[in-house]
């Protein structure tokens, strides 16, 4: 069964990214980046051409893997540290959730836990220690499931992070996505 999504991104810091430009009302990267910036500050010209400057560097963000339906990115607050996320979709085949927490990932996991309040069939938390060319790389994964398709948000960084924290930022986006059977 095909999913429809969307989030509820109000209740958060997360700005959606557009994985491809045009983008609606957004021609290019450019026009996107000033446009989060514009609507951040305002009177500050240095501090918003470092904001446009950082927006590009993060549309330029590939996913680990393809098909990324969606890029998200936390900005910096006192609360967390900026964080890039992305979101994927498979078919469950019939498999819990748990079966996706080291799906396409080297390594091992550290910690799983269930999360409440997503409004989906069955819901984990999932933090993953993988070894690389570059080093160890810390991967926190949100996995929902729903009717047969698993939805993934999955940050990477090079060390723990406290976006990964239980009811953090990562838990409060996995909250805000909304699953529901496509219509047809």
């Amino acid at each position: 069964m095909s999913m429809q999504y969307a989030f509820d991104l109000e209740a958060t810091q997360w700005l959606r990214v557009p994985l491809a430009f045009p983008d609606g009302e957004d021609a290019d990267v450019f026009t996107w980046a000033a446009r989060v910036a514009d609507a951040r500050v305002h009177g500050r010209e240095d501090l918003r051409r470092a904001i446009i400057g950082r927006a590009t560097e993060v549309a330029a963000v590939l996913g680990p893997r393809e098909a990324a339906a969606e890029r998200l990115w936390l900005l910096p607050s006192p609360q967390a540290p900026e964080a890039i996320a992305h979101l994927y979709f498979a078919d469950a085949a019939g498999e819990p959730a748990e079966a996706f927490v080291l799906a396409g990932a080297e390594g091992g996991a550290q910690a799983v836990r269930s999360i409440e309040g997503t409004g989906c069939d069955e819901a984990l938390a999932a933090e993953l220690l993988a070894e690389t060319e570059q080093g160890m790389l810390a991967i926190s994964r949100r996995i929902a499931r729903m009717d047969g398709t698993i939805a993934l948000i999955e940050v990477i960084d090079a060390a723990p992070t406290p976006v990964a924290a239980e009811d953090g930022p990562l838990d409060q986006l996995l909250r805000g996505l909304v699953l529901r059977p496509a219509a047809g």
